[in-house]
C-alpha cells in the first residue's frame, strides 16, 4: 500500500496506475448493475429498507436560470450518475496527486534510482550542491557491495549499523540518504509518529 514505510517512488506510481486502471474497469454500466444487485441482495438478507428515490428539491433559479432542473425517474438513475461521478473524481485526484511528470517527483525518482541501482546521474547531482557525482560514483558501489537493501528505509538501516569510523568513508552516501529521508515517498512513518504523540 501507499502507507508502507518500504514503498519506493516507482512502486508508489505503479500502485497508483494499477488502482486507476481498476477504477476505469469499473466505470461501465455492467459494473454498476452488478453493484446494485449486490446491494439489493444485502438489503433482502438483512431486511433493510429498499433504496428509493429521495425527495427532489428544485434548485434556486439564480443557479439554474431558465433551464429546467434535472429530474430522475428512478433511484437507479440517480445513483448511477453518482457512481460514475465518484469514479471520475477519484481517478482525477489520483492522477493529479501522483503525476509522474511533476519536477519534484521526477527528481526524487532519479535520486532513489541512483541509490537502488548504483548508477550515478551527473545531471541530477548538479541540482544538489551537497552531492558530488565523482565521489558518489565511488562510494555507491562500495556501499552496495557490503550492504543489501531494496528501498530507502533499508539503506538507512544499513548505514546506521555501520560503525561511525566506517561511515566516514561514505560522506556522499550519507548526503544522498539525507536528501531521500527528508522527503520520503511514503508519509507512513511521520503519521505513526504523530499518532504515538497523541496517545
Amino acid at each position: 500500500t501507499l502507507q508502507s514505510t518500504t514503498m519506493t517512488a516507482s512502486d508508489m506510481l505503479e500502485a497508483v496506475r494499477a488502482v486507476t486502471q481498476q477504477l476505469l474497469n469499473l466505470r461501465t454500466d455492467d459494473a454498476f448493475r452488478a453493484t446494485m444487485e449486490k446491494v439489493n441482495v444485502v438489503i433482502e438478507e438483512h431486511e433493510l429498507e429498499r433504496i428509493s428515490l429521495p425527495r427532489q428539491r428544485r434548485p434556486p433559479a439564480r443557479i439554474t436560470g431558465p433551464a429546467t432542473a434535472q429530474q430522475y425517474d428512478t433511484a437507479e438513475e440517480l445513483y448511477r450518475a453518482q457512481y460514475f461521478a465518484l469514479i471520475d473524481e477519484t481517478v482525477q485526484l489520483l492522477l493529479s496527486r501522483f503525476d509522474d511528470t511533476k519536477p519534484g517527483l521526477v527528481k526524487y525518482q532519479a535520486l532513489e534510482n541512483m541509490l537502488l541501482t548504483g548508477s550515478v546521474d551527473s545531471s541530477i547531482c548538479e541540482l544538489y550542491p551537497e552531492l558530488n557525482a565523482g565521489s558518489l560514483s565511488l562510494e555507491l558501489p562500495m556501499f552496495r557491495c557490503q550492504s543489501t537493501y531494496t528501498c530507502t528505509v533499508d539503506a538507512l538501516h544499513c548505514m546506521q549499523k555501520v560503525v561511525p569510523h566506517v561511515q566516514q568513508l561514505f560522506p556522499q552516501m550519507k548526503e544522498l540518504l539525507i536528501l531521500l529521508a527528508v522527503n520520503p515517498a511514503s508519509n507512513a512513518t511521520a503519521e505513526c509518529s504523530f499518532s504515538s504523540l497523541r496517545r
